[in-house]
């Protein structure tokens, strides 16, 4: 059997410096979250009996068409505007993760810079990631992540509301007023990662 020890020989052949291995790890974790809190927003607006159709057997890309319909169809012009704006936003991180998650190391990393390399069309590209710019992609996916949920929250807790208030519930008319505030505001672009950079640096903005 091998031994602990050796086994942790064998990870710091990798040459990934340990604070890009981290950030990296972050990505894949926080990306999970992101693309799982898209179902939530999906159970508000397609049909329940095809939720887990959409969710499962689509491909991102066709589930983001699919809710864009949806919202349009059933949902005012300001959270259709950030339906769509939380598409974009998945968009981006979601080709931020296939970079990083499809590429191999590439030359030779540092403390500083991680080297990584990708297959394009045209042939193999190198490029280098500081520590700051992974950390950057990590929180810009977190961000999303608590976009999409504080969304969902708003859409649940404005359709309850309203229902109260259609019932002529005590205290539904402020509770509604009080939701109408909290319409989250649609975040930043986040980075876009460019391979063809020699080194990814923040600040390359969609």
């Amino acid at each position: 059997m091998e031994s602990e020890s050796a086994k942790v020989e064998h990870l710091h052949h990798l040459d990934v410096p340990p604070g890009h291995l981290h950030a990296i790890g972050a990505i894949s974790v926080n990306f999970n979250l992101l693309e799982s809190s898209f179902y939530f927003l999906i159970e508000l607006f397609a049909p329940s009996s095809a939720v887990d159709y959409f969710f499962w057997e689509l491909s991102n890309l066709e589930r983001l068409q699919m809710l864009k319909h949806f919202s349009q169809s059933n949902a005012d012009e300001e959270i259709a505007e950030r339906v769509e704006a939380a598409s974009k936003y998945f968009r981006s991180c979601f080709e931020n993760r296939n970079l990083l998650m499809h590429s191999r190391l590439g030359g030779i990393s540092s403390s500083e810079l991680l080297s990584l390399a990708t297959m394009k069309r045209r042939g193999e590209l190198l490029f280098d990631l500081p520590l700051v710019t992974l950390q950057r992609v990590a929180d810009e996916i977190w961000i999303g992540v608590e976009f999409v949920a504080r969304l969902t929250d708003y859409i649940e807790q404005s359709r309850q509301a309203l229902s109260a208030l259609i019932e002529q519930a005590p205290g539904a008319g402020p509770r509604l007023a009080q939701v109408a505030r909290s319409l989250p505001p649609i975040p930043a672009a986040p980075l876009r990662l460019d391979p063809t950079q020699k080194v990814l640096k923040v600040g390359v903005e969609i």
